[in-house]
């Protein structure tokens, strides 16, 4: 009987330890955790100031992890970094060199989109109508790359051309996370510096970018 206790004792700690829920850990832009309240404070500071926050999340085995991602991220690549960015954007769509390379990226299927792309009209995102505007102030090129996914659906939206990331390098050097609704990369091929804005955007947005970067605004 002592045994039959002790083996049933045994066989409800595994099934407790078994069932427990995973911990949650916050982390800050710069991966240190930080506590829940400070999480949602610096999230809801930045809607107030301006600084907007992405709140990713994540999963592994043991937990689950809940990120702060700067909206707008300023950057430069080095030398090497940017010869090897043109040398694969022109692989993937040969254009003539332009100061600026405005790259939008589409992560795939998310909450934002079923896997289904479709045209919303020229002036929007991934519309042309503010790209022509834009060229006409200021040499640029524009890509439209997207991260491979098998459930996403170009049929509706072969109108402009759409390249596959293959070798995951715009996806490595700008993109890193899954950032929802799609993400831009405005490069400045002089200077070397870039701005990129994670999330959801518009036509207006891009506009904005590129007269910042171009220092135009």
């Amino acid at each position: 009987m002592k045994y039959l206790v002790f083996v049933l004792s045994v066989w409800f700690s595994f099934l407790a330890f078994g069932q427990k829920k995973k911990p949650i850990y916050y982390w800050d832009v710069d991966n240190s955790i930080m506590t829940k309240r400070n999480f949602l404070k610096k999230k809801t500071d930045g809607i107030k100031n301006g600084t907007y926050y992405l709140s990713l999340a994540f999963e592994n085995d043991t937990c689950y992890i809940r990120k702060l991602e700067s909206r707008k991220n300023y950057g430069k690549l080095n030398k090497d970094e940017l010869i090897v960015l043109n040398k694969y954007l022109n692989e993937l769509e040969f254009k003539p060199s332009a100061r600026l390379s405005i790259i939008q990226f589409h992560p795939g299927k998310d909450r934002c989109n079923s896997g289904r792309l479709y045209f919303k009209g020229q002036n929007s995102s991934y519309g042309n109508s503010y790209l022509k505007n834009l060229k006409n102030k200021i040499s640029l090129n524009n890509y439209r790359i997207y991260k491979k996914d098998s459930t996403l659906d170009y049929s509706g939206f072969n109108r402009f051309k759409w390249n596959f990331d293959e070798k995951r390098l715009i996806e490595n050097m700008f993109f890193k996370y899954h950032y929802p609704c799609g993400s831009f990369v405005v490069i400045d091929n002089l200077t070397h510096k870039y701005i990129s804005i994670y999330g959801e955007y518009g036509s207006s947005s891009v506009t904005k970018i590129v007269e910042e970067i171009a220092g135009k605004n």
